[in-house]
């Protein structure tokens, strides 16, 4: 997790840097987007932008790490699929200043008392969200893309799971088909809060656990856009997508592909499925 001594050496070796401001630089609006474990999401305005501000509660004490790891951690990422941020807020409000995602929703739930560790499907206020099947595979090269990213960079992401992934933009985030014209919507990693730096030269099976973790997600997304009934459990947009899994989940580690080989098995998997929606 973001604070962990074991991964300091590794965090403060790393370049990178984002304004640091105060909360009187920021307009912060009563109601919140969301809450977790470590903080409250509002939204904002920062110079003139709509943002969304992380203020950490508790002192900042919370399961997944230190607000000082995460923040600095925003401060070395930038990528177009990862939920980042534009500056931070220094003590004693800490907290984060992130782009405002528009119409932003979650991709799978969080588990509950019944599921245990396994994700539930998306919903929307209270009803399954749909999945399109043509957004299955160029959702899943999107979080890979941000994955291979942070592994290049030296983090782990630490949580790889459907509820911590977002879509956003579009005019209405309850049509399945959004997304599906270039440009309208667009795919996140979600929350670094249990990110951590490491020396990828030195230890790379990290990556591969966390390519096993991505097998799992890469599962639970061919079986929510089953379960929301939107796509047929027989679309040939889901033995790809399942096979590539399986890759991903093979016991031995070192048998498992890292995740510059898996973007290449799901871009050649979208580029067949282009080519045979338009024959």
């Amino acid at each position: 997790a973001s604070g962990n001594p074991f991964s300091s050496s590794a965090l403060n070796a790393m370049t990178g840097s984002k304004p640091v401001i105060s909360l009187e630089d920021v307009t912060i609006g009563d109601d919140p987007l969301g809450q977790g474990s470590g903080g409250t999401t509002y939204r904002g305005t920062y110079k003139g932008t709509s943002v969304a501000v992380k203020v950490w509660k508790h002192q900042g004490r919370f399961s997944d790490g230190s607000p000082e790891g995460e923040i600095r951690t925003h401060s070395i990422l930038t990528h177009p699929n990862i939920a980042g941020s534009l500056a931070s807020l220094k003590a004693p409000a800490l907290g984060l200043v992130m782009y405002y995602l528009d119409g932003a929703h979650a991709l799978g739930a969080r588990p509950d008392l019944d599921s245990m560790t396994q994700d539930l499907p998306p919903h929307w206020r209270k009803n399954y969200e749909a999945f399109h099947p043509q957004k299955l595979i160029p959702t899943a090269l999107s979080l890979a893309q941000a994955l291979a990213y942070m592994h290049h960079r030296g983090f782990a992401h630490g949580d790889i799971y459907m509820h911590n992934t977002l879509e956003a933009g579009g005019d209405d985030a309850k049509d399945p088909t959004r997304g599906l014209e270039k440009d309208k919507a667009r795919v996140y990693l979600s929350d670094l809060g249990a990110a951590w730096a490491y020396d990828h030269s030195k230890h790379p099976w990290v990556e591969k656990i966390e390519v096993a973790a991505f097998g799992r997600l890469l599962r639970d997304l061919a079986d929510f856009a089953v379960y929301t009934r939107f796509t047929p459990p027989g679309h040939p947009n889901l033995k790809p997508l399942r096979d590539i899994a399986n890759r991903l989940l093979v016991h031995d580690h070192k048998k498992r592909p890292t995740f510059d080989v898996v973007i290449s098995l799901l871009d050649l998997a979208n580029k067949t499925g282009e080519e045979e929606n338009k024959s």
